[in-house]
């Protein structure tokens, strides 16, 4: 199958190329298992994203990731869903996509969270990002997903957000 990598704007449930016919969306549709990760920011002022995927995509929803928290549900801490808290991706071996799911303050990846995403990618995870730090411009976080197959999406990236290396990879 032949996939362009997109910005989150031009994401669609089903985004498949003219060379797919209709026989194959069966084999091209797949289901998200996300691990949400809140490493210690697991309450509901910022772990907003997390709190809004539990309550509108909560059939996706395989865990939260925060070991300070391990044990505990969603609804224990964030009062929506029952989703598990884990401690590692180790718990989720069936999860295929990670979820950054909170809004620091300055919209900056936590650097105690970069051992967690590295983990992702090279488990070949699609890793999802609405923070200002974009993960594609993370040069140690695109070397990794390249070598490992895995997909990193930052929803803020637009055509107006997009650097100049993103442009000319379009």
């Amino acid at each position: 199958f032949f996939f362009k990598q997109k910005t989150a704007y031009e994401i669609k449930e089903c985004d498949w190329s003219s060379d797919v016919c209709s026989s194959d969306l069966g084999t091209v549709l797949m289901t998200r298992r996300i691990v949400i990760l809140t490493e210690g920011h697991t309450n509901p002022h910022t772990a907003k994203t997390a709190s809004c995927m539990l309550r509108y995509r909560s059939e996706e929803v395989v865990a939260l990731l925060d070991g300070t928290n391990q044990g505990k549900t969603s609804g224990d801490l964030l009062g929506v869903g029952q989703s598990p808290v884990i401690a590692s991706l180790d718990a989720a071996p069936q999860a295929n996509t990670l979820l950054l799911g909170i809004a620091p303050p300055g919209g900056k990846i936590p650097a105690t969270w970069r051992p967690i995403i590295k983990q992702a990618i090279t488990r070949g995870m699609t890793v999802w990002s609405g923070l200002h730090d974009f993960v594609t411009d993370d040069v140690e976080f695109s070397e990794l997903a390249k070598a490992h197959g895995a997909t990193l999406i930052d929803v803020r990236q637009n055509n107006e957000h997009r650097s100049e290396e993103h442009t000319s990879e379009l």
